[in-house]
């Protein structure tokens, strides 16, 4: 008799919040868990954690309709098992223990909130999805709202990761420290000089964007490709007008309209650290992580084989 489970992700990010369900077929446990529905709202939870330091009531209400109404989307769909994860934007608002606890009161949803380390992990997990050819090592970049996270594998061992204060979010708020970028910097000049043949894996919806908007194709499941002169040149023809006209001339949505420039930005700041000239571009991030984390323990609780 089939099997299936139902699982969700929440990704409480800095820029936006998502609620990604999937499900998976227990009598094909190799299969790759079905995505069944993605909402996404644009709630910016960074905007105001990176300049005032907490997040406002107003803000808070809205938070927590919005954790009402995933909890009620998770019911109708029958998710078994969720992790709702928290990023940049909740570990820097000192009010965040007081938002988890309204939340779970109004809506019955635990928010974690996790490390930049572990939020690097959860991402670099959809490695799993994707053939990356004979490159020996992969590092993957993910920009969010308030950090980006790099997270270096050969082949499948992990050999380092780190979260840094970079994000669009707390870019267009003038809140990223010069010593910050330093930092960043410091640490793409350390893998470059000690690794060769090696791909660059970008996550996030930004990198998702510029993707489609350098390739005029639509989305779909896979891993696709950015090349570094397909950036620079977007990135010029995006910084050179206003959120208003990058709206009407890239059909881009107001949340998305900003924070695209920035993003490219830190891309092109780590192809150019890398002497690159591509980076390899996934349909999928923290909420798929997540996902993927929550169906290996499934798994592994009942004895059930993935053949990973």
């Amino acid at each position: 008799m089939t099997k299936i489970i139902r699982l969700a992700g929440i990704d409480i990010g800095s820029n936006a919040i998502r609620l990604l369900i999937k499900e998976a077929d227990l009598s094909q446990p190799s299969l790759e868990p079905k995505k069944l529905q993605l909402y996404r709202v644009p709630l910016r939870l960074g905007s105001e954690a990176f300049s005032e330091g907490k997040i406002s009531k107003p803000t808070r209400r809205k938070l927590v309709h919005l954790m009402k109404a995933y909890h009620e989307l998770m019911t109708v769909f029958e998710v078994e098992q969720y992790r709702a994860c928290a990023t940049s934007a909740m570990r820097e608002a000192i009010n965040s223990d007081k938002i988890i606890s309204e939340v779970y009161h109004a809506s019955g949803i635990r928010i974690e909130v996790i490390s930049g380390e572990d939020e690097a992990q959860l991402v670099s997990d959809i490695r799993y999805r994707y053939s990356l050819g004979d490159k020996q090592y992969v590092l993957f970049v993910d920009v969010g709202g308030g950090s980006t996270e790099l997270n270096l594998f050969e082949g499948g061992t992990q050999l380092s990761r780190a979260s840094f204060n970079i994000g669009t979010v707390r870019i267009l708020t003038g809140k990223v420290k010069p010593e910050t970028f330093a930092e960043f910097d410091d640490a793409l000049r350390a893998f470059s000089e000690r690794y060769t043949n090696f791909e660059i894996v970008g996550t996030g919806g930004n990198i998702n964007k510029l993707v489609r908007l350098a390739n005029e194709e639509p989305a779909y499941r896979g891993m696709r490709e950015i090349k570094a002169n397909e950036l620079s040149n977007l990135y010029d023809a995006l910084r050179g007008i206003t959120p208003e006209e990058r709206m009407r001339n890239f059909n881009l949505k107001p949340d998305r309209a900003d924070v695209i420039v920035p993003a490219a930005y830190i891309f092109l700041r780590v192809l150019n650290a890398l002497h690159a000239d591509k980076i390899s571009v996934p349909t999928a991030g923290l909420a798929d992580g997540i996902i993927y984390d929550l169906y290996k323990d499934y798994c592994a609780k009942h004895h059930i084989i993935t053949d990973e």
